[in-house]
């Protein structure tokens, strides 16, 4: 596989749901909720750029807090 986890995320973002990129658990991006995209060629270009990125999904707003779906390869996993 190329790069997995731009496949992956461009697969969520087909799916309609809006992806970041992670490092671990923390978001690699300030303002995550509101920069999280299904816009395919921003996923290209992020997951292009950072290749060993985890995928968060933004699952929607719960109260004052969002929901945070964290997804992982194998690898990331183990560490």
């Amino acid at each position: 596989m190329e790069n997995g986890m731009k496949q992956w995320a461009s697969s969520y973002a087909q799916m309609g749901l809006r992806v970041h990129p992670l490092n671990g658990k923390i978001p690699l991006w300030k303002g995550w909720p509101d920069k999280a995209t299904n816009d395919l060629g921003t996923v290209a270009v992020v997951w292009d750029a950072q290749p060993a990125a985890n995928i968060g999904v933004v699952t929607g707003r719960y109260g004052e807090r969002y929901l945070l779906c964290l997804l992982y390869t194998s690898d990331a996993a183990d560490e």
